[in-house]
């Protein structure tokens, strides 16, 4: 599988590739034993977020959103695979990607999944990831939520 995998702004997006990207959130809504709230939904553009875009040819198959705050945090808002890519290891490479090439020494990101969600906890966790803290009830089928956090520092920037 040939993957070319780039960031861009939210001014950089095409209608095809934001087209896609609301394709397969909707197959993997449909999909899904847990719910996606609004702010996952990739049309969420009022903050201007950022991408890491993972495509093979022109079929976009995952993507990562993200966003830098003020204050040099970084929050990722959502990390999404197409149905035909999953189990290929694209979440990691996304992943990885972003903490290598977007995530500067010395700063930390979060992101927040349902407890529900195994399948992202696991992918997260496996890359270096941590549960900082749970919200309780934050969803509102009454599920928690758990903020994950990840700090780049010098060590962790080194190659095995």
């Amino acid at each position: 599988m040939s993957l070319k995998i780039y960031s861009c702004s939210h001014k950089e997006l095409s209608l095809e590739q934001i087209d896609q990207m609301i394709s397969y959130y909707k197959l993997n809504q449909a999909r899904s034993n847990y719910h996606l709230s609004a702010t996952h939904d990739p049309l969420y553009l009022a903050s201007k977020p950022d991408y890491l875009l993972a495509s093979q040819g022109t079929k976009l198959a995952a993507h990562l959103i993200y966003k830098q705050s003020v204050d040099l945090h970084f929050e990722v808002w959502q990390v999404m695979v197409h149905p035909d890519y999953w189990g290929k290891g694209l979440g990691d490479l996304l992943l990885q990607y972003f903490h290598s090439h977007i995530l500067p020494i010395g700063q930390r990101a979060s992101l927040e999944v349902s407890q529900e969600n195994l399948a992202a906890r696991n992918l997260y966790l496996r890359n270096h990831w941590h549960i900082a803290r749970r919200r309780k009830n934050y969803y509102a089928d009454g599920s928690d939520a758990y903020i994950l956090e990840l700090y780049k520092d010098l060590e962790s920037t080194l190659e095995p």
